[in-house]
């Protein structure tokens, strides 16, 4: 149903917490100069053949939500404008991840990413620290950068505003603007000061608003590693997290002021209501309620050289994850591949624990999903009606 596409490992910072880190340094790709471009060699990023050729699949394959994410930064693709344009003219709807530095280079550039052509749904910048020390420690890039990423916020505000005539002319629907803030005790102290860094930007320069602008605040989950840990948090730094962003916190005030909603995310809200005594306990409940897993089929996850993989968080870090490729073959080749009932089987041997997948992966929430469906916990009723709304909206598949 959806695609969830990183047609890039190259970006224009360096995260110590990064996914795909160590994947973008074996395939010799260090940062991006401030200002350029990656290359297009589908190794370091996708070239606009093999980009348009996974479309094609993916579309024929049944997808009609593309998340366009990244091993590296998606807005230092050049193709990007254009293969958005591209899934948009197939018929399909687009979503955005970006840490928002090409946003406050480039003047023109939100607006060209919020035009009606490129069939965004939600553009989601990831703003993690607003002080020096911070911004340089988690991005691994010169202070003054995040002046540029908080102008690109701006920037997207603007446009959207400028656009609104044309949604409307359109009808369609005004995407939204979101923020997603990961915390551990590295930038844990710089968590006020980005919700109420955002609330301002928000308040001075909305106003539109999208269905669900949004700012989404959770612990950073630890990758590169050869598994994962239920205790890379101490308690201490989840209680920050929860006095700033709970249901009495400042920062959550600043921003619903300004029209924001905030969400604490991956089980934050459960150790706030005191339903658990601690987060690595709900991790460790999470990775305890894992077997097989019903809904590895939702996602379609491919890497720059066309590459398919499995939800695991291991996209593009070398041929051991991947059963497939899109350049070449179809969806349904792919899915019925030997190569991949081989890595489901691992997976599923595993039960999709530390050593396989991470503890806040996406597909195990909807594995809980997937179970009550199994279990008939849904009815048949709620089964239609979930199905037409899936069919009416994209942005459920989306989101």
């Amino acid at each position: 149903m959806t695609l969830e596409y990183a047609p890039i490992l190259a970006c224009n910072a360096d995260c110590y917490g990064c996914p795909y880190r160590r994947s973008r340094l074996h395939a010799g790709s260090g940062m991006v100069a401030p200002g350029a471009v990656a290359l297009e060699d589908d190794i370091q990023a996708a070239t606009p053949e093999t980009a348009q050729r996974v479309l094609d699949a993916a579309y024929e394959g049944g997808v009609r939500g593309v998340l366009w994410t990244g091993g590296g930064e998606p807005t230092i693709w050049a193709p990007l404008l254009a293969m958005l344009a591209y899934s948009t003219q197939l018929g399909m709807l687009n979503a955005l991840y970006t840490n928002g530095f090409v946003l406050g280079r480039d003047p023109d550039y939100a607006h060209h990413v919020l035009a009606p052509a490129s069939g965004l749904v939600f553009v989601r910048m990831s703003i993690n620290a607003v002080t020096p020390r911070v911004v340089k420690r988690h991005w691994g890039v010169e202070p003054d950068e995040v002046r540029l990423q908080l102008a690109g916020l701006v920037r997207l505000l603007e446009a959207r505003n400028r656009l609104l005539p044309m949604y409307h002319e359109q009808r369609l629907r005004v995407p939204s603007i979101q923020i997603s803030t990961i915390i551990d005790r590295q930038n844990v102290g710089d968590l006020l000061g980005i919700c109420e860094t955002v609330a301002a930007i928000f308040a001075h320069y909305r106003e539109v608003q999208g269905d669900e602008d949004r700012c989404i605040v959770r612990p950073m989950t630890y990758h590169g590693r050869s598994r994962y840990s239920v205790r890379d948090h101490a308690d201490e730094v989840i209680q920050q997290i929860i006095e700033v962003c709970g249901t009495a916190g400042r920062g959550r005030r600043a921003l619903a002021d300004a029209g924001v909603d905030l969400f604490m995310g991956f089980g934050l809200p459960l150790v706030e209501a005191g339903g658990v005594p601690t987060y690595s306990a709900v991790l460790e409940s999470t990775y305890a309620e894992r077997d097989v897993s019903l809904a590895t089929g939702l996602f379609l996850i491919v890497g720059p050289n066309g590459a398919v993989y499995l939800s695991t968080e291991h996209n593009c870090s070398d041929d051991t994850w991947s059963f497939g490729n899109l350049k070449d073959q179809s969806v349904e080749e792919v899915y019925r591949s030997e190569r991949r009932r081989q890595l489901l089987d691992y997976a599923n041997v595993h039960r999709w624990g530390p050593d396989v997948a991470q503890p806040t992966s996406r597909t195990a929430r909807l594995d809980r999903i997937a179970k009550a469906v199994s279990q008939r916990m849904l009815s048949a009723e709620d089964l239609e009606q979930i199905r037409q709304l899936s069919l009416a909206s994209h942005v459920l598949i989306l989101d």
